[in-house]
């Protein structure tokens, strides 16, 4: 089982799925899937993806921690460039983690109105 976080142009998104192929086989698939422009009002809109891997029970045995892990390994993947997949490293270190629990207390105020 594995768990993974996206981010697409419109939000983050994410899946979690236990495919034979195994999550980077995923992952590329995902990233393929939206790599062809979309036609939108006879413009030619295209669709970054970014694709952060944690694996079960590598990287946590619960929910929170596993998609935390995929968070932190998104922002590598986005960091690399568009069309990227990551899987979590413990190497990611603690600022990884503090960057994004800054921007996750960041975007709570604005949410809860």
């Amino acid at each position: 089982m594995f768990s993974m976080r996206s981010n697409l142009v419109t939000g983050d998104h994410a899946l979690d799925a236990n495919p034979a192929s195994g999550p980077r086989a995923m992952a590329a698939t995902l990233i393929d899937s939206v790599r062809a422009p979309v036609t939108f009002c006879g413009a030619d809109l295209r669709v970054g993806l970014s694709v952060g891997i944690s694996t079960f029970p590598e990287h946590g045995d619960e929910a929170e921690p596993l998609l935390k892990k995929a968070d932190v390994a998104m922002y590598a993947a986005k960091k690399g460039g568009p069309h990227r997949s990551v899987i979590f490293e413990d190497g990611f270190g603690a600022t990884a983690v503090r960057r994004l629990k800054v921007e996750n207390s960041v975007g709570a105020p604005v949410c809860a109105g």
